[in-house]
């Protein structure tokens, strides 16, 4: 899960919170078209 979006849809009138994900294809075990380089996180010194 990437994010929960907070009363983000409706439904019979009333807020309901969404959440969105993302599967990159090695999580499914397929080969990448392009290369993947993740992002590098660098941590507070």
């Amino acid at each position: 899960m990437e994010r929960v979006l907070r009363a983000a849809q409706t439904s019979d009138n009333s807020l309901r919170d969404t959440w969105i994900g993302a599967l990159l294809p090695s999580d499914l075990g397929l080969p990448f078209a392009v290369p993947y380089h993740a992002a590098q996180v660098n941590a507070p010194a």
